[in-house]
């Protein structure tokens, strides 16, 4: 009897455990399917979001150094942004796309050939009969015009010869003299005078400024000196040995003057180091990427990179949100790779604002370094060439001297060039990111500073992105420089249009 009680107890228990690891292996297979169900969503997601991020793409097209034609992005592997055209399938790895890859901007490009073609014609020589025959007068009255006009400040460029060569910019001063004198009935003189003076832009060309600037290169030893035409007469007549000539004692410079300007090289060469150094830190690899796309692709590498621990592990968080939001958890787990995406972009492109603010502050500091520094150089120019002539040190020394000086001037140059430089690579960098939310602005001649005044306001901004909102914004909270940075962006080709058919009317 007991022996077939326990034969009973063995059997149930052996039924009970039997049942227990059916049910342990079903909720284990069960796990595994669901696992296995998140991991395929997961995927599933992934790859729309690969798919959207061509599809938001597929127009644009990039260049990449040493490779022929343009290509477009069409995917992410191992790490790698894949590229391809009608030719050739390329790869490049994701971290150096900053440097490898530029945007083909077709607008840019639009805008660079209309700036071409201004160029080219604001630099036309005109001759007389062609700006008589544009102003309906005669060559004589253009002459006569010229002359007023130079008489009262006005310069035009000339040829090797002495003759007048007009330009756009000259005919329409021309233009504004003569309506000048005709509406207001003033005399030609008078009508001149006021042009002139009221268009000092036009009154000073690119020419006038280089003629400028070669006058201030070639009297820059004379630079810090305050003597008057009858010093320099007796400068002159001691470097020819006429000694009986004596400078006052104000005149004179001093030992402590000579010794500073002999030292100045040593003193300059560190300062340029100095400043070279401060300067390095701030040049980095040109970036005219996007920070959209790359945030975007950054985003999507790092979910293709996940172990499936790492996504079992966001699914569970989503499924305890899910139960407090109410929503299905694939819904809350897409929603929620869209707002890592999105504040990828925002931290990308607040990022390179504030490299722009950083890299703007800095070179304002080292191009007041360079202007010191350049001006001492001037200034002990000035001394030394005062010393030769006073006899304290020889030509041969002064020459020694002032070359030395002269080439550390030259390393300035290109101190400011790199800093100019440098400023260009990060205000591309902004305008890029600026024309990616707001294809319709005209970026091509936005300086850095009207760059990042955009930029600031534009990140700031939280409601839809258009460029009304955008000024609206800037209105709204007194941004006045990047009201200024808007009208300028789109309202320049209209002020240029409605200038062309003025004059073409007035004409």
């Amino acid at each position: 009897m007991s022996g077939s009680v326990g034969k009973s107890l063995e059997h149930a228990s052996n039924t009970v455990v039997e049942a227990l690891v059916k049910k342990m292996f079903e909720v284990h297979d069960r796990r595994v399917q669901r696992e296995s169900e998140l991991l395929q969503l997961h995927d599933s997601i992934t790859r729309d979001l690969e798919k959207d991020i061509i599809k938001q793409y597929e127009k644009q097209r990039f260049n990449v150094p040493g490779e022929k034609g343009e290509f477009a992005i069409t995917g992410l592997q191992n790490n790698n942004v894949v590229l391809t055209n009608d030719e050739k399938r390329i790869e490049i790895p994701l971290d150096k796309m900053d440097s490898l890859l530029k945007p083909v901007d077709r607008q840019v490009q639009v805008e660079q050939k209309s700036l071409e073609d201004e160029n080219l014609k604001a630099n036309k020589t005109l001759h007389s009969k062609e700006v008589s025959e544009a102003l309906n007068v005669t060559e004589a009255t253009i002459r006569r015009y010229s002359q007023t006009l130079e008489k009262n400040g006005y310069e035009f460029d000339k040829n090797d010869q002495g003759h007048r060569k007009f330009k756009e910019s000259d005919l329409a001063i021309f233009e504004k003299t003569i309506n000048a004198s005709k509406e207001k009935g003033l005399t030609l003189d008078q009508a001149a005078k006021m042009i002139v003076e009221s268009n000092p832009k036009e009154n000073i060309s690119e020419k006038n400024n280089e003629k400028s600037l070669n006058v201030e290169q070639k009297q820059v030893v004379l630079e810090g000196l305050t003597q008057t035409k009858k010093d320099e007469k007796a400068y002159a007549d001691m470097a020819l040995g006429k000694n009986n000539v004596e400078l006052t004692p104000s005149d004179k410079i001093s030992q402590k003057d000579l010794r500073e300007a002999k030292e100045i090289n040593r003193e300059v060469s560190q300062k340029i180091e100095k400043n070279v150094q401060e300067n390095s830190k701030t040049n980095e690899s040109p970036t005219f990427l996007p920070s959209q796309i790359k945030a975007q692709l950054e985003v999507l590498n790092q979910l293709k990179s996940l172990s499936d621990k790492e996504i079992l592990s966001s699914f569970k968080d989503a499924t305890k949100q899910s139960k407090v939001e109410g929503k299905p958890v694939p819904q809350l787990y897409k929603e929620n790779i869209e707002n890592i995406v999105k504040a990828r972009i925002q931290s990308s492109k607040e990022l390179t604002l504030d490299t722009a603010i950083r890299t703007q502050e800095n070179n304002q500091k080292l191009r007041s370094e360079l202007r010191e520094i350049e001006s001492k150089i001037n200034k002990n120019m000035g001394v030394l060439y005062q010393a030769k002539l006073e006899q304290k040190i020889s030509p041969e020394e002064y020459k020694k001297l002032n070359d030395n000086l002269v080439q550390q001037k030259e390393q300035i140059q290109e101190r400011y060039d790199k800093i100019n430089q440098n400023e260009k690579t990060i205000n591309e960098q902004l305008k890029v990111d600026l024309k990616q939310e707001f294809p319709e602005l005209k970026t091509e001649k936005l300086s850095l500073g009207e760059s990042i005044q955009l930029a600031t306001a534009a990140y700031t901004m939280t409601n839809e992105k258009t460029i009304e909102n955008l000024r609206n914004f800037s209105l709204e909270n007194d941004l006045k420089g990047a009201i200024n940075s808007i009208d300028k962006s789109t309202k320049e080709i209209q002020y240029e249009i409605n200038e062309i058919t003025e004059m073409t009317f007035s004409r």
